[in-house]
């Protein structure tokens, strides 16, 4: 498939990192926010704030226990093996539902590299012979499952994504406590793969050491998604983002001026996202220790498109359209 064919230069802006659908756990178990997503509601949002294409994955699967429980739902409503039914109902909102809408939407398949990938890949495949699948998307810190599994020879959705020749997303981490998804980990797998095209999530946590060998990398692009709550936790040192020694260095209580800065050390390789409608994050995960984390950052639905159009001309015609080019087009 030419992934390409649909991104007419018409906009500057395409939006790298969003998403639809509905977080069970958050609505249900922790009272955690965002928990929704609607294709319409997600059209009007780019519509109010001038963003021609948006890259969309599901949200959450059901397949995973809620939170503090020890067993998957038993429902027929719920997936079998992971993202069964969100990978079907974004395909099938954006397909069926909303046609209208299809052209300005590049749907990604989200997956687990670490359960059942068989299943996964198989069912991938049944999907793409009936919808468009621009690419895949995973966030294993959520699903206490292993980025560097992706790279596993054996892994279906890896041998998926070749033969297809899909542009894949991972989530990032920077936290000791968070083993699932280390940065470092997910550029190893990206050394290994470079016939596939990869994203670093959450702008690599800011590490220094880590937007470099992205930046080295022509199959590795990092995205901006959630730049103003992670610069936000920047300034109060957590560990969520790079420690102080090991950063980017800018001044984070200024965010337009940090993605500046991003741009223009990172020319090729930033690519602006929102996460829409995880710009705005309240939830509770538990880490590796058994710890509960009660996270809450704010912003307002606009944050991230202004601090975008902050940037001179050139900088966002780069990062949020010739970059995300680059990034969807193997």
């Amino acid at each position: 498939m030419n992934k390409s064919k649909n991104l007419n230069h018409k906009s500057k802006i395409i939006d790298a990192h969003t998403h639809v659908g509905i977080s069970i756990n958050n609505y249900l178990a922790t009272a955690s926010y965002p928990y929704a997503m609607t294709v319409e509601d997600l059209i009007v949002r780019m519509d109010f704030l001038g963003i021609e294409k948006s890259v969309v994955f599901p949200f959450e699967s059901s397949y995973y226990p809620l939170l503090g429980e020890d067993k998957v739902l038993d429902s027929p409503a719920m997936s079998t093996f992971p993202y069964e039914k969100e990978n079907e109902n974004l395909l099938r909102e954006i397909y069926d539902v909303f046609p209208e809408y299809s052209e300005r939407l590049i749907p990604f398949m989200m997956f687990d590299p670490s359960r059942e990938t068989e299943k996964q890949a198989e069912h991938l495949c049944e999907l793409r012979s009936k919808h468009k699948i621009f690419g895949l998307k995973t966030v294993t810190t959520y699903i206490k499952a292993f980025a560097a599994d992706f790279g596993n020879d054996e892994n279906h959705i890896r041998n998926f994504a070749i033969e297809h020749k899909l542009p894949i997303t991972f989530h990032c981490s920077w936290d000791e406590n968070d083993i699932w998804a280390n940065v470092f980990d997910i550029l190893d797998v990206i050394e290994k793969n470079p016939n596939l095209n990869f994203c670093l999530a959450h702008t690599a946590r800011f590490s220094r050491e880590a937007l470099k060998r992205a930046d080295i990398l022509p199959n590795c692009f990092v995205d901006t998604s959630a730049f103003k709550i992670h610069c936000e936790l920047a300034t109060q040192n957590s560990t969520t983002v790079a420690d102080p020694e090991k950063r980017f260095v800018a001044d984070y209580s200024e965010p337009a001026n940090v993605l500046q800065a991003l741009a223009e050390a990172y020319p090729n390789t930033i690519i602006w996202g929102s996460d829409t409608p995880y710009h705005n994050f309240a939830q509770k995960h538990i880490n590796a220790k058994g710890e509960l984390i009660d996270c809450k950052l704010r912003a307002n639905y606009d944050d991230e498109i202004k601090i975008l159009k902050s940037l001179p001309k050139n900088l966002i015609d780069k990062i949020a359209w010739q970059n995300a080019c680059n990034f969807l087009t193997n």
